[in-house]
C-alpha cells in the first residue's frame, strides 16, 4: 500500500509517520507504522503519541485495528503497544505473507 492511501495520524519532520487505512474486503482497519529511532526514550515518547492517538481512534467509533507484521521482531514492536498476535497470516497482493496483529480499542 503506497503512502497516498494511508491517512497519517502523525507525522515527524524526518518523514516518520503513524496512519491507518480501512480495507474493505475485510472491513477492517489496518495501522502503519514508520519509525526507525528506538531508544528506551524514543519507546516512552511514541507510547504518549500513541496513546492519544487511540482516543483519537475511539471518539471516530473505531473499536479494532490490525497491523501486518513481516518479521517477528514487528510482532514484538506491535505488543508492545498492546496489539495480540492472532496466528493468523495475510497474503498480499504480491504474495507475499505477513502475521496478523490486532488491537481492540
Amino acid at each position: 500500500m503506497s503512502k497516498e492511501e494511508i491517512e497519517i495520524l502523525y507525522q515527524e519532520e524526518d518523514n516518520k509517520f503513524l496512519g491507518i487505512s480501512y480495507e474493505p474486503n475485510i472491513n477492517a482497519w489496518i495501522m502503519h507504522v514508520d519509525i526507525d529511532k528506538w531508544s528506551v526514550e524514543n519507546y516512552k515518547r511514541y507510547l504518549k503519541i500513541f496513546i492519544k492517538t487511540i482516543f483519537m481512534l475511539k471518539e471516530r467509533g473505531i473499536k479494532e485495528v490490525f497491523g501486518l507484521c513481516d518479521t517477528e521482531k514487528e510482532i514484538k514492536f506491535n505488543e508492545l503497544f498492546g496489539f495480540t498476535n492472532t496466528g493468523l497470516e495475510a497474503t498480499g497482493h504480491d504474495g507475499t505473507k505477513s502475521i496478523i496483529t490486532r488491537l481492540e480499542i
